[in-house]
């Protein structure tokens, strides 16, 4: 009886011991997805109407350009709402809209998106200078040209051709997710809303 308690206790200590790690192992570091920087959009100056902001979004027809399109157009909102709203119109994908006048031929944003742009960007243009390169809180105040940092990592891609790309935000510890989708050709955007969300002050 006691030969076999021994036994036991030896193989338990055993199994024991190989379980615990080595004094000279180093822990496993989990490896974080790598990124790839986008090329940087450079806006000289900000669009006067609706047609010099088109070929604006068409001079930038790529992932960040409509990223960076998108940022422009809120701020322009936050400032004009009604040129903003066909601003908006116009870089979205046509998933976001709905029939109406707010926007440009016959189509505007759906009626939840622009209670969000409301809500959250009325007379804040400060919010918005946020992603543009080298500006600094609490105003965030920006010269030309607008600069816009974007990247991707491994997981942007997305079903039917979307892509996640990620903008940086000088009043935010991280970066933000926007999410942009060809359509006959060009990139809209199809999700904006962390665009939205405060900035340090």
């Amino acid at each position: 009886m006691k030969i076999t308690v021994c036994v036991l206790l030896i193989f338990f200590c055993g199994c024991d011991l190989m379980n615990r790690p080595r004094f000279n192992e180093k822990p496993r570091l989990q490896q974080k997805p790598s990124k790839t920087d986008l090329p940087e959009v450079s806006i000289a100056s900000v669009p006067q109407n609706i047609v010099e902001y088109s070929a604006l979004c068409q001079q930038n027809n790529t992932p960040e350009g409509a990223v960076a399109m998108t940022i422009l157009a809120m701020w322009i909102y936050a400032e004009d709402q009604d040129f903003g709203q066909k601003a908006m119109s116009v870089i979205s994908h046509p998933d976001l809209l709905q029939a109406g006048d707010k926007g440009v031929d016959g189509m505007q944003l759906g009626n939840m998106d622009l209670q969000r742009l409301r809500d959250r960007l009325k007379g804040k243009r400060y919010m918005l200078q946020s992603y543009f390169k080298g500006t600094t809180k609490p105003q965030y105040t920006a010269t030309p040209p607008f600069v816009v940092e974007t990247f991707k990592n491994p997981y942007s891609r997305l079903e039917k051709g979307a892509l996640k790309v990620y903008v940086y935000c000088n009043g935010a510890d991280n970066p933000r997710p926007v999410t942009v989708k060809p359509h006959n050709g060009t990139w809209k955007v199809k999700e904006w809303s962390s665009l939205t969300l405060g900035v340090k002050k």
